[in-house]
């Protein structure tokens, strides 16, 4: 095999086997962020469900049916050893679950480019909303910053699978626009990311969202095309800084 071509084949393994480990720990760093300002206890059966639930929708999206199964079945174990005011929000998890798979009304969410990527992101970010207690006027700014610091990192991560998803006749905003716009907007995204850390207290998660655009300005700068090793990586930010705050 040329050399160029091991190097694509690396490259195009990376986010594939990153995926799966990245999503429960970038569920656990959400949820933590956002309890530990705030004082509020993270139950046993909210962690599992989100862990599970994490790995499930990735697993199911790349056809990995063993892993898939598992997790699918560790949430909902999970799910009914929660307290009431976090189940109604997790049957809407299960709900976009679901829908992103099944078709409704012949179309599946994953197949609808701007509600899938607003889906995606705003159920990343909506997480704390699933601790009980959760002070959502005091914890606004750390919601926004959530939202900010997850579109970028749904922008790129979709920009490395495009191939795949033009493939499967998916349309995303990142295989639809070109690299200049998703610039840019990824660029809007971690700074609205940024400002609202900083706003909200929380000076060391800041440092997520500003590393996406020096990372991704630097990637420019050394090829037209940006290399996204990166992306996966800086999904780690939120749990480093909930233990280091």
């Amino acid at each position: 095999m040329p050399a160029s071509d091991v190097r694509k084949a690396e490259h195009d393994a990376f986010p594939k086997l990153g995926t799966h480990w990245i999503a429960p720990i970038l569920a656990l760093g959400l949820l933590r962020s956002a309890a530990k300002p705030f004082e509020l206890p993270l139950s046993w059966p909210l962690l599992a469900l989100c862990l599970s639930g994490g790995i499930a929708v990735y697993a199911l999206d790349h056809r990995r049916s063993a892993l898939a199964t598992i997790s699918c079945l560790c949430t909902a174990i999970s799910f009914f050893f929660l307290p009431r005011p976090p189940q109604a929000m997790a049957l809407m998890y299960v709900f976009l679950g679901v829908w992103y798979q099944i078709p409704l009304r012949g179309k599946r969410l994953q197949d609808l480019e701007r509600c899938r990527f607003a889906a995606i992101v705003l159920g990343w970010a909506a997480l704390p909303l699933m601790l009980p207690g959760f002070p959502l006027r005091a914890g606004s700014f750390l919601l926004l910053g959530h939202l900010g610091f997850m579109g970028a990192n749904v922008l790129w991560s979709d920009w490395k699978d495009r191939e795949e998803d033009l493939a499967r006749g998916r349309k995303t905003p990142s295989n639809q626009r070109s690299t200049a716009e998703l610039r840019v907007a990824s660029g809007s995204c971690s700074l609205l990311g940024a400002v609202a850390y900083f706003c909200s207290g929380e000076l060391l998660m800041s440092l997520g969202p500003l590393l996406q655009v020096l990372l991704q300005e630097w990637s420019f700068q050394r090829k037209k095309q940006p290399e996204l090793h990166w992306v996966d990586l800086l999904m780690l930010c939120p749990l480093l800084a909930s233990f280091l705050s």
